[in-house]
C-alpha cells in the first residue's frame, strides 16, 4: 500500500479496504479508485489526550501525566496505544508543559498549551481548532490511563463509525 493511501486508510481497515491506484494525469492523479460495490474508508478521525491537568487529589507538584507507571510516564502509555492508530494526535498542555511536550513529540502528536486552564470544555475547544477540517470523529482520552489499549481505541473507534454516533 503506497503511502497516500495509508494516508486516507486507517490501518485496521487495510485488508478490507482493496484499493487501488488507476494511472492518470492532471491533479486527480494519484488519488485512489475503488472496485465497484466497495467503500472507501476515510480516514476522518482524530485522537485528542487531555493531558494538561496539576492532579491535585495526588498531593504532588508533578503534573499527574509525568507520574510513571511500569517505568514510562503515564501519557507515554496512551500515546503508545494511540498511535499505531495512525490518525492525528493532539495533546493539550498546562501545568508542567515544558516537561510533558517532550514526552509527547517522539509519538508524532502536535501538542497545545492551554492557558489559562478553564477545564476541560476548554481544552478540547481549543483542540478541536487544532484539527484538520476533514475531522468528523474525535476520541477524547484522559493522558492518565496507562490500561488503554490499541485494540479498546479500534473497536470504539469502529462502533463509533459503524451506528453513526455523535
Amino acid at each position: 500500500m503506497t503511502k497516500e493511501l495509508e494516508a486516507e486508510v486507517p490501518p485496521w481497515a487495510w485488508p478490507a479496504a482493496s484499493l487501488t491506484l488507476r494511472s492518470c494525469r492532471g491533479p486527480a492523479c494519484g488519488r485512489a479508485s475503488r472496485p465497484e460495490g466497495r467503500r472507501t474508508v476515510k480516514n476522518d478521525s482524530a485522537i485528542v489526550v487531555l493531558g494538561a491537568g496539576k492532579g491535585t487529589r495526588l498531593k504532588s507538584e508533578r503534573a499527574k501525566v509525568l507520574h510513571e507507571a511500569a517505568g514510562l510516564p503515564l501519557l507515554a502509555h496512551v500515546l503508545r496505544a494511540a498511535r499505531t492508530l495512525r490518525i492525528p494526535t493532539v495533546v493539550v498542555l498546562g501545568h508542567q508543559a515544558k516537561l510533558v511536550e517532550p514526552i509527547a513529540k517522539p509519538y508524532g502528536a502536535a501538542t497545545l498549551l492551554q492557558q489559562p486552564q478553564l477545564g476541560t470544555g476548554h481544552a478540547l475547544r481549543l483542540a478541536l481548532a487544532k484539527l484538520p477540517r476533514r475531522t468528523n470523529h474525535v476520541l477524547v482520552l484522559p493522558g492518565d490511563a496507562p490500561l488503554l489499549r490499541t485494540e479498546t481505541l479500534k473497536a470504539l473507534l469502529q462502533t463509533h463509525r459503524a451506528t453513526a454516533a455523535v
